[in-house]
């Protein structure tokens, strides 16, 4: 496993967590959670929740 599992712990909220608890092995847990850590960071965003609404849209025009 990579070091990053260090962060990876630190994603939360209901949004995050009832996406990653539908998955079952461990290892594709850990490898989504640093896409969507790394995701988070070319949003510059901290909270996993604010994916899913659209104030990012002005990135993607």
């Amino acid at each position: 496993m990579r070091v990053y599992t260090r962060e990876v712990e630190k994603l939360e909220g209901t949004e995050y967590l009832n996406f990653i608890n539908s998955i079952k092995s461990p290892s594709t847990k850990v490898e989504y959670s640093y896409c969507i850590l790394q995701y988070m960071r070319f949003l510059k965003i901290s909270d996993p929740s604010e994916m899913m609404f659209n104030s990012h849209d002005h990135i993607f025009h």
